[in-house]
């Protein structure tokens, strides 16, 4: 596994995208910071920091795109899946390697901070939290980054799909805000219900096919969607207003961006950091999971 890291590391630094990365990261930063905190004589360097989240549209796609899809394009792909190393481990590396080099450019960008610390006193605890959040944001948008890549053997087409994979994330809250006002307005009865229902039987059913697509065990799929379904049916009948906004509340779910409002204020959520790491080990789940089935085919 360290031997792969290595490997990627030396890749990202071999080609112009480790350069390139770290060249727009920390320059594009350091623009913010004279702007926001050198001509404004301000000490909230989070502020200039709060600019990162435009740059990520840019950087994850071109830092992801490589990761698999190289490997698939230059067919060097099967050597690495019939090496004795474990395709869990291979991905985990792939995964370190990329959020290692963002980490980097992270911490570089500290330098900023430093230079206008004898100046005044510095939010510190939003700065860190900051900081923080910045690093499970990166990591959630590359592990989501890396499932594309292990997808397609093109890298443009990885980097494309990410690119707007991730703006669907960026706008999910006013998405959830655009359904639940068009809900409350045309809803009569128990039908507000109904989209929310629909919703849950897809995702069940998107839940069957990962279940057979990881076992193939047919019955044991059916005996969990008979289970699934009778529970749903249950709850429905129990309750007919218990699916009453959960649409409007699994898309606010998605949007990485609002979870990410807490750690700007300087504040530590233990909810926004679990909800990132489950996050990101969804992605590199399905990413092992899209390998394995590269690997025997």
């Amino acid at each position: 596994m360290i031997a792969i890291i290595k490997k990627e590391m030396r890749g990202y630094f071999n080609s112009w995208i480790g350069y390139v990365f770290l060249f727009i990261l920390v320059g594009l930063v350091g623009v913010f910071f004279t702007l926001i905190n050198i001509y404004s004589m301000s000490g909230a360097f989070q502020n200039a920091l709060g600019n990162i989240t435009i740059l990520l549209l840019l950087l994850v796609p071109v830092l992801t795109m490589r990761l698999f899809a190289e490997e698939a394009r230059q067919k060097t792909d099967q050597l690495l899946y019939t090496s004795p190393v474990p395709v869990t481990s291979i991905v985990l590396a792939k995964f370190l390697s990329a959020f290692a080099l963002a980490v980097l450019g992270l911490l570089i960008t500290v330098i900023y901070c430093l230079m206008i610390t004898p100046y005044g006193t510095l939010p510190v605890a939003e700065i860190f939290t900051s900081y923080l959040g910045y690093a499970l944001l990166m990591a959630a948008f590359i592990s989501m980054g890396m499932f594309v890549s292990a997808c397609t053997e093109n890298q443009i087409i990885a980097a494309v799909v990410t690119f707007f994979a991730m703006i669907f994330m960026y706008i999910m809250e006013s998405m959830a805000n655009f359904i639940s006002s068009n809900l409350t307005s045309s809803s009569t009865g128990g039908s507000a219900a109904l989209p929310s229902l629909a919703f849950c039987v897809i995702v069940v059913g998107i839940v069957l096919y990962l279940i057979y697509d990881s076992t193939k065990h047919l019955y044991l799929t059916l005996f969990i969607g008979l289970v699934l379904l009778a529970a749903t049916v249950g709850l429905l009948v129990y309750d007919q207003t218990i699916f009453d906004g959960l649409l409007v509340n699994v898309v606010k779910w998605f949007s990485v961006l609002s979870r990410f409002t807490s750690f700007s204020q300087g504040i530590l959520n233990l909810a926004d950091i679990v909800y990132y790491f489950s996050f990101t080990g969804l992605f590199i789940y399905l990413s092992i999971n899209a390998i394995e089935k590269r690997r025997w085919r």
